[in-house]
């Protein structure tokens, strides 16, 4: 139906979608019949009936130019007879890829892979290009008047011709007219600058036809992005399951979290490809858009010579044109923006995808700990101490090796398989843009996001066991592996440290509270304190440099609220000390030897440490 496209009919909506091919169906991400494929195949007959009737046309201006008989307009009736068929043509053409992309997924298992990694996203590229080219072929602007031939060049008619001496009239064609010029557009020079108007606008309506085809292609872009990425994810989370201690770390990075990253790459190659594919078409629009604009404006300058008509048709003329060309200007900024929408989509799905894979890949870490970890690691027996071939923290435990393998293993197969830095993904644990680390934004983004994943499960798994002062050395031991692995990965500028880095750091400093004596303990948290609300004092006053020097004299005036600012500072403060005095209570209770009375300083009637 016109202007509705393939999904005109509200009743054969239904029963498409109901048979898995109509539009809900592919939205739903079902594989489509092989209706689309039908569809393609009558695009493509369309096409190729538009082009050959317009040559049909040309050619037979031609012969009727030769023969004399100008009244004859073969351009304008062959072109007329596929012109009910170019309403909703654009719509056909979105929705015949649209089924094709889907289909192309639907086939994912199954399907040879393609160059780009991406299922079906080189041959939506190839369909989009010639989806490109049959709009191009079917909605171009129609002949201007019957006596310009398919190549741009003026048909010349033959003087001494059967019609040559018909009438009075026909005398004054062959001898005023050397263009070749129908007598009703000679004489009424209105008919063909209204014959230009039409062709104008018609250009512009198959620019924003194409426009709206190449979003299409933008959306379907990162679709199947997207499927790619839920693929990956599904295939990492089946093979962690099957992962134990004794699995190969280098396998476990390749197969499992390795093939969500190759995805996160493959996927953003694809959106980059998918730009440089638009900015092609965006250049043939414009190419054309102005080689039509120039011809339609030579050929109305050639009847202005001996006849001006009224100023609102040439405004009208003169507005088209101008329509048309900032319509294929326009194409080229709205392409971009929807290009910059997905480019910012398929990130965050990148990261949510990377952080699911992450997520198995702490799954196995956790296994392999709970596998290798033994209870007599951190509480060993001290009466037996003279059977002892080592002191506990000479070396790492085989539980913490193991662990620190696999993390190893999968953050080389990231800087493998990450895109450069130009392509970088954003997170919301990526440090600011004018951090000049050694690092590549990518890497460093992934590391980030390792370290503090990786984080989270060595603390969760500490938590289980209870340690003596000499289990705590090995504790210590295992954690200051962990905490050199991350300072090497975590690479910034020196005098700034990465949250993930702070936090390994905090959590080394706080075993000391499985090492220290009992009395000790006061002071400890005591220390811990004024450590904490230092540190929030210095992190707060770095960030109030960097908003002064961003908003620079924004805040010239405004100092009535300085008593405010220093009441929220302390506040602040506070709350980070008696965070950070919680976190080593919390540490404390896993001291085998622990007590109730070893918190006594923590008793509401003596006060908080730190308060005196």
């Amino acid at each position: 139906k016109p202007n509705a496209g393939f999904y005109g009919d509200p009743a054969r909506d239904e029963f498409e979608n109901s048979h898995g091919v109509g539009r809900d169906a592919i939205v739903e991400g079902t594989p489509p019949g092989a209706g689309h494929f039908a569809l393609l195949a009558y695009l493509k007959i369309l096409s190729g009936a538009v082009d050959r009737a317009r040559a049909l046309g040309a050619a037979l201006d031609r012969v009727a130019a030769s023969a004399g008989r100008r009244r004859v307009d073969a351009s304008t009736a062959c072109d007329d007879l596929f012109s009910e068929r170019r309403e909703g043509y654009g719509n056909l053409e979105g929705d015949c890829l649209v089924g094709l992309a889907a289909s192309s997924a639907g086939t994912v298992p199954d399907a040879a892979p393609d160059e780009s990694g991406i299922p079906g996203f080189d041959r939506l590229v190839r369909w989009h290009r010639e989806a490109s080219e049959r709009c191009a072929t079917v909605l171009a602007p129609p002949p201007r008047h019957p006596a310009v031939d398919s190549f741009g060049s003026i048909v010349q008619p033959v003087r001494g011709s059967a019609d040559d001496v018909v009438d009075d009239e026909d005398d004054d064609f062959n001898d005023g007219d050397s263009n070749g010029v129908a007598d009703s557009e000679k004489k009424d020079p209105l008919a063909r600058v209204a014959r230009a108007v039409a062709s104008a606008s018609a250009l512009r309506e198959s620019v924003d036809e194409e426009l709206a085809l190449a979003e299409t292609f933008v959306g379907e872009t990162e679709r199947l992005c997207r499927l790619a990425l839920d693929a990956a994810v599904d295939e990492c989370e089946r093979r962690s399951g099957r992962f134990d201690g004794r699995s190969d770390p280098r396998d476990v990075a390749e197969t499992g979290i390795g093939s969500v990253l190759r995805a996160a790459r493959d996927a953003l190659d694809a959106v980059e490809r998918a730009r440089d594919a638009n900015a092609r078409i965006c250049d043939a629009i414009e190419a054309r858009t102005r080689d039509a604009s120039a011809d339609i404006e030579s050929d109305v300058a050639s009847t202005l010579i001996d006849s001006v008509p009224p100023n609102s048709v040439v405004e009208d003329l003169t507005g088209s044109l101008r329509i048309a060309r900032r319509a294929a200007e326009a194409c080229r900024v709205a392409v971009d923006g929807r290009h910059a929408e997905c480019v910012r989509d398929v990130s965050d799905a990148v990261v949510a995808a990377s952080r699911k894979g992450l997520k198995s890949l702490m799954f196995v870490v956790e296994k392999t700990l709970t596998g290798l970890q033994r209870r007599a690691d951190f509480k060993p027996n001290e009466e037996e101490m003279e059977s002892w071939t080592q002191f506990p923290g000479q070396e790492p435990t085989p539980a913490c090796a193991a662990a620190l393998a696999l993390v190893r293993e999968a953050y080389n197969v990231a800087a493998e398989c990450l895109p450069p830095e130009d392509e970088s993904v954003e997170s919301s644990v990526q440090e600011s843009s004018d951090s000049e680390g050694s690092l590549d934004a990518n890497i460093r983004t992934f590391a980030e996001d390792c370290a503090a994943t990786l984080h989270k499960t060595v603390l969760a798994h500490v938590a289980r066991f209870h340690h003596t002062a000499t289990g705590a050395l090995q504790l210590k031991r295992d954690v200051g592996e962990f905490d050199a692995f991350v300072r090497t990965i975590c690479g910034t500028n020196p005098g700034k440290s990465s949250p993930a880095s702070r936090a390994w750091r905090d959590a080394l400093d706080r075993c000391n509270a499985l090492i220290v004596s009992a009395q000790a303990l006061p002071e400890l948290l005591r220390e811990t304190r004024a450590a904490a609300v230092a540190d929030a004092e210095a992190e707060r006053a770095r960030r109030g440099i960097e908003e002064a020097g961003i908003q620079g004299g924004e805040r010239d005036g405004d100092g009535g609220d300085g008593g405010d600012e220093e009441e929220r500072r302390a506040r602040i403060a506070k709350e980070a000390g008696d965070a950070a005095v919680e976190e080593m209570v919390r540490i404390v209770h896993l001291r085998a030897d622990f007590h109730p009375a070893m918190l006594k300083v923590l008793s509401p009637k003596k006060g908080r440490p730190g308060d005196e």
